[in-house]
């Protein structure tokens, strides 16, 4: 059983730029995660899509709001594609399960 998402453990440091890129879960067990926590410090939204290596970030994918953090299901995708609506902005970006 994969644990919640414990302060013990840091996130993975993901910057989104302008295009879409994709990035592996660094968590061990990642494929065990059944959730991805994604925190937006801000100050520009940022776009993600969740799935396997080919996975891509449009700006019709689910949003992060800028100042937010979000939690999603992530089922069994390995890989995260993050898209900046604006400028680059560094987010952190967590696998787990349960919140």
């Amino acid at each position: 059983m994969f644990k919640n998402f414990p302060c013990t453990d840091d996130g993975q440091a993901i910057t989104a730029t302008g295009s879409s890129a994709v990035t592996a879960f660094a968590a061990a067990g990642a494929a065990f995660a059944t959730d991805v926590m994604i925190d937006n410090p801000g100050p520009v939204d940022i776009y993600f899509r969740v799935g396997g290596v080919g996975v891509a970030a449009t700006t019709a994918s689910r949003r992060v709001p800028a100042g937010a953090q979000v939690v999603y299901e992530k089922g069994q995708a390995t890989h995260i594609a993050l898209l900046s609506a604006g400028a680059n902005q560094g987010v952190v970006v967590a696998v787990g399960k349960g919140i």
